[in-house]
């Protein structure tokens, strides 16, 4: 009989290592997933600032010198600056959506947490007797239960 017990600790000891090697290369894939689109969302963000800071002069110019052909100055100059504020604000609404899609890494921890200890709880302690017999906390104080491996 110790025999038993020892063979059903060693392999709820060899599970739960693997559970948690299991868990662990999860949080790794998850966070690496984040960390890639933290990445895309940071090279679209300077990308579209890099590419607005110099096409921002060379079209505001060919803008403004067409536009005053019908317009006063200050009203082609209003326009052009409308125009990229309208710009501007639609690329950092787009920068914005992708930063928000973000997992924070605090976040995706506690999220895996708390999904391992809601199956900790609902499959391991609570078990497949438990309708039987009531909560863990009764079990002993009516019929003994068999320990036996499948």
């Amino acid at each position: 009989m110790a025999r038993g017990w020892k063979e059903l600790l060693q392999s709820l000891g060899d599970s739960l290592l693997e559970v948690v090697g299991a868990e662990a290369a999860a949080l790794t894939g998850d966070l690496r997933h984040s960390g890639r689109q933290l990445l895309s969302a940071l090279v679209l963000g300077l990308s579209a600032a890099f590419m607005f800071f110099w096409v921002v002069g060379a079209s505001g110019f060919v803008l403004f010198q067409v536009l005053t052909l019908w317009w006063p100055r200050w009203g082609a100059a209003l326009a052009v600056m409308a125009l990229f504020l309208l710009l501007a604000c639609l690329l950092a609404l787009m920068a914005s959506r992708r930063f928000q899609a973000i997992d924070l890494p605090a976040e995706t921890v506690r999220r895996r947490f708390d999904d391992h200890k809601a199956w900790w709880q609902d499959q391991v302690l609570m078990g497949p007797g438990q309708g039987e017999n009531g909560p863990p906390e009764q079990m002993g104080k009516g019929e003994i239960e068999s320990t036996e491996i499948p």
